[in-house]
């Protein structure tokens, strides 16, 4: 019978044990990590802003023609020949200056004409008035003595109307700044003769887009620039479009 010697059994295991922590320790020795270097520090100014609620403005631009706001083709409403040019290109007129005048002479002699049988009438129709009232005269007599003052007085007034109409004059403050006609020329009644324009006041036409139009309102301020100035002028939004 054999017999097993536990010392040395005893010794062998704990050398065995000593053995693998020696391993163990070598192994974990291998994994340790590399020391992390840091960046250096970098300094900044830095200034701190206190946040507050405000307004911001927005703004778009439009572009368009300008024109003025007062600006018409003076026209003829009588037939005949321009005897009297008052005004030419860039003549700045007021209010009721005489700017062309047609030859009036036939306009004249109807209007005198007009005039005389008004007066006839006019005396004719009083005396049937009174022998109509005293009974000599009756209501039907009375009755054409008054339709004949009617149609003198009518033709009166339409043949001075005629007469001072053949006249041209500025409907409003402005300047000539073109002219149709020319001395000794006939014209006819519609036809254009000269054009007024106010300068003093202008009007900048201009398209919106249908985002656009949303924002603008008629009273709304509106800076203008006009081409080749450097200086801006204010102006109002007079009308809006009811459509983009």
């Amino acid at each position: 019978m054999k017999r097993i010697n536990k010392s040395s059994s005893l010794s062998t295991v704990m050398g065995s044990i000593l053995s693998l922590a020696a391993v163990l320790l070598l192994f974990s020795g291998c994994k340790e990590e590399a020391p992390t270097v840091s960046s250096p520090e970098v300094h900044r100014n830095v200034r701190i802003l206190e946040m507050t609620s405000g307004e911001m403005t927005e703004y778009f631009e439009i572009s368009g023609p300008v024109a003025p706001v007062q600006g018409t083709n003076l026209s003829s409403q009588e037939s005949g020949q321009v005897i009297r040019l008052a005004a030419t290109k860039g003549t700045v007129l007021s209010r009721g200056d005489v700017i062309l005048e047609l030859d009036r002479g036939i306009l004249k002699a109807e209007m005198k004409a007009a005039e005389s049988n008004f007066e006839t009438q006019s005396y004719n129709v009083d005396k049937v008035r009174k022998l109509n009232k005293a009974g000599k005269l009756s209501r039907m007599e009375l009755l054409t003595a008054e339709s004949a003052y009617q149609q003198a007085k009518s033709m009166a007034a339409v043949t001075k109307k005629r007469y001072e109409r053949a006249i041209i004059t500025a409907p409003f403050d402005g300047v000539i700044v073109e002219r149709f006609v020319e001395l000794g020329q006939l014209v006819q009644p519609g036809q254009p003769v000269v054009r007024l324009i106010d300068p003093s006041v202008l009007k900048v036409e201009a398209y919106l887009t249908d985002q656009e139009v949303s924002w603008v309102k008629t009273g709304t301020t509106a800076e203008v620039m006009l081409q080749g100035q450097d200086q801006t002028v204010l102006g109002t939004v007079s009308w809006v479009a009811l459509e983009a």
